[in-house]
């Protein structure tokens, strides 16, 4: 009797307790289905945000329909490794990429992204162009080289990418800052969708694919995290003082070579970084021009460095004229002669012309600055308007002074055979892109104009211009010229018209300044590897004109009074 007394007792609890179960259930609104029907209950998702959609048969026909086709797929895609996997590795860890890349789009939303690991990558992704060599990487057969930036650029695409799929905020942030200057956004969409509309008029479809990821990888998205970080204050000033650091370190580097006529690390790099390539062994051969031997540094070439060096002088100036205190004024005066000198021991004549363009217009930036900052003036507007003038005479004494001529067009000496291949290069290329205007698709240039220099096994280009026309025909050349020369125009009116309350913003000026020394240096210059640096001040630019168009508008000056600019950000007079 006793025992069943407690089997009654703790049947009546257990109806209870599933009563109170089944209470608090359908207080939330979840299905009791299941549970009368004595099948095993199934929560809604793992997650919150997710949750489980009602139950059909076209569901369960979907979920089937899946489950054969991911079976048919690994079944094809187990046998073609096996055929094909020892020749091409690398296009079998696309899926793997395919399904990172669903993984991060289904992740949640959360209030708080990684995007301090976002700055601190984009830091040294970029710092590492500069100063680690590209050709001292990992060689694994079949794959692409293993190097320090790629290592780098690969953490920083998916922390970023982590960052726009699971930020709402970060989403619409980077759109605001793109709506502030919406034709540089349409130009960069125009040119890679003119880059991917080429692959099916390439002779290796494949190739110019791989070649694309890249370069998306490595030029368009740096734009949008360009775009994002720079919005934040203080980034961008401690990125260019960064990358003039390096440059100053190149400097020293590029002396010590110039001493010693051969790359400083020629015979000392460990095994496991070296790679056995026909292409690093002439990157390590020693280079000279008649007897002048030209460094290089850590860069692949003289005219690589020559053209950071540019980069970097650009900004340089702008500190040593307008920076903020006295000090960083007179480092900047000291670094602008150290660098001419680096870019001397580079033999680089491109380089030497981008010096002579960025101080250039540098210079007309800053008369512009004045005079509207003191419109009765006499000397700035002067030369202002003098300005086209002397820009003519001093590209005709480019033909008409035999140094000159020499030193910029090569058309003597050790020079002429460079400038002579350019010609000839031209001279082939142009019937190419009269046969096909609209390209034959990326990476294919070198083939298809066929010059080869002489005594060399190989193809080469030395025009970056004549790979765009080439590879992406005259549309894709002509955009990308717009692309960076809007950039320039939008950068440098904006800096002059306009007076900021944050001084950082001033770095308008040299950005745009830089976007046209690049243009000019392209025309000698094809490798693509400072690209990166580029295009994040092209994403610089954007988040400058968006924190630009942020500032309230500074108050008119009264009439008939001397035109003030704010004490920020203003050229300091002697």
């Amino acid at each position: 009797m006793t025992q069943t007394n407690d089997m009654r007792a703790r049947t009546h609890a257990a109806r209870i307790a599933l009563s109170a179960l089944v209470d608090r259930m359908r207080r939330r609104g979840r299905t009791t289905a299941r549970l009368r029907k004595g099948l095993p209950w199934r929560s809604d998702g793992v997650l919150p945000p997710y949750h489980d959609p009602a139950d059909s048969i076209s569901r369960r026909l979907m979920t089937a329909a899946l489950l054969v086709g991911v079976a048919v797929f690994c079944a094809v895609y187990g046998m073609a490794f096996g055929l094909y996997g020892s020749a091409v590795p690398a296009a079998f860890l696309m899926p793997i990429f395919v399904l990172a890349g669903f993984v991060l789009w289904a992740l949640p939303e959360t209030k708080a992204p990684p995007l301090r690991a976002v700055g601190s990558l984009f830091l040294v992704a970029t710092a590492s162009v500069a100063i680690w060599p590209n050709y001292l990487a990992i060689a694994v057969p079949g794959l692409p080289w293993i190097t320090v930036s790629r290592t780098f650029d690969f953490a920083l695409v998916s922390v970023f990418l982590l960052c726009i799929s699971t930020s709402d905020a970060v989403r619409r942030k980077i759109m605001d800052i793109i709506n502030a200057s919406p034709w540089i956004f349409r130009l960069l969409l125009a040119f890679v969708a003119v880059q991917f509309l080429t692959i099916p008029a390439s002779t290796r479809p494949l190739s110019s694919l791989q070649a694309l990821v890249v370069y998306q990888i490595t030029w368009t998205t740096t734009f949008f995290i360009a775009t994002l970080v720079f919005s934040w204050k203080g980034t961008a000033t401690r990125w260019v003082g960064m990358l003039c650091v390096i440059a100053v370190m190149q400097g020293f580097l590029s002396l010590w070579e110039h001493h010693v006529r051969h790359v400083l690390w020629v015979g000392h790099i460990p095994s496991f970084l070296q790679v056995s390539d026909p292409a690093v062994q002439r990157i390590l051969t020693p280079k000279n021009r008649g007897v002048i031997y030209r460094s290089q540094g850590t860069f692949d070439g003289p005219i690589q460095l020559g053209e950071y060096l540019v980069l970097c002088f650009t900004f340089v100036l702008h500190f040593a004229v307008s920076g903020r205190s006295a000090l960083t004024r007179n480092i900047a005066r000291g670094v602008a002669p150290m660098l001419l000198l680096s870019s001397a021991a580079s033999g680089s004549r491109s380089s030497l012309v981008g010096f002579a363009v960025a101080t250039g217009l540098y210079a007309l930036y800053v008369a512009a600055r004045r005079w509207r900052e003191r419109p009765r003036g006499l000397i700035a507007p002067i030369f202002v308007l003098s300005y086209p003038v002397m820009a003519l005479a001093a590209v005709a004494s480019t033909f008409f002074v035999h140094k000159l001529k020499v030193a910029v067009w090569g058309t003597s000496g050790a020079n002429a055979s460079s400038s002579e291949a350019r010609s000839e290069q031209w001279r082939a290329a142009i019937p190419k892109a009269l046969d096909h205007p609209w390209g034959y698709g990326a990476g294919q240039a070198a083939d298809v104009v066929a010059y080869a220099s002489p005594g060399a096994d190989f193809y080469t280009i030395d025009c970056y211009y004549i790979s765009l026309l080439i590879d992406y025909g005259v549309v894709g050349l002509v955009i990308y010229v717009c692309l960076f020369v809007t950039a320039a125009l939008k950068a440098l009116s904006s800096a002059i018209l306009s007076d900021f309350k944050d001084w950082e913003i001033t770095l308008l000026a040299p950005a745009g300044v830089s976007m046209i020394s690049f243009l000019v240096i392209k025309g000698v210059f094809n490798q693509v590897d400072n690209h990166i640096l580029f295009f994040s001040i092209l994403g610089m630019i954007c988040a400058l004109l968006w924190r630009a168009k942020a500032e309230a508008p500074a108050p008119a000056p009264a009439s008939g009074r001397k035109a003030t600019a704010p004490a920020v950000g203003r050229f300091r007079t002697a």
